[in-house]
């Protein structure tokens, strides 16, 4: 009090936030749109992914010795899934035919949609039906929102990871493995 210092102007800068499907989104910038306007164009094309109805079983933090865009771009190639995972999840993707079931979205986004209805056959997957699929419709799914936020969701789970640079030569994942909450019951 006895600076003189004017401490109405002294303050830590204002942070819009908005929450959407069970995460929290921040904003540094005053000139934004609005985060209504932003989310619009993904409600539909996303409505698979409720991760406000799934409880996080794990979270992984994982230190990359890459840049991040690195990592990123790769993620980008939905094809790589059949051959390099062939011996496990890839061996379930039923992406064929002449087009790649992608929708490209506003902003650099995108959504994957595709059928892995066999996946449900396999008896090494002990996790209940993700709730909202329990309808029939069995599918995988992956999104991706521009810059480091992606997405995927299988009959039984949901990933959601994103990307941090670190520094120009390294970042950090985080993953978070998302279950249907009696999935936890299972036994180990």
């Amino acid at each position: 009090k006895e600076s003189g210092h004017d401490m109405s102007k002294c303050r830590l800068p204002r942070l819009r936030t908005a929450e959407w499907r069970g995460f929290v989104f921040l904003n540094f910038s005053e000139e934004a749109e609005p985060f209504e306007d932003f989310i619009a164009p993904y409600e539909e094309p996303y409505a698979w992914f409720r991760a406000g109805e799934v409880v996080t079983a794990r979270k992984l933090v994982m230190d990359i010795p890459c840049n991040w865009k690195f990592i990123a771009e790769n993620l980008l190639d939905w094809y790589h899934a059949r051959v390099i995972h062939a011996g496990t999840f890839g061996k379930f993707y039923k992406i064929g035919g002449d087009q790649l079931p992608v929708d490209l979205l506003p902003g650099g986004a995108s959504n994957l949609v595709w059928d892995s209805s066999s996946r449900s056959l396999d008896t090494n997957l002990p996790f209940p039906q993700l709730p909202w699929l329990a309808d029939g419709e069995v599918f995988s799914a992956k999104g991706a929102m521009f810059p480091n936020m992606n997405f995927m969701s299988a009959t039984d789970s949901m990933r959601m990871w994103t990307l941090w640079p670190v520094t120009a030569q390294s970042c950090r994942a985080v993953v978070h493995i998302l279950l249907p909450e009696r999935s936890l019951d299972v036994p180990e």
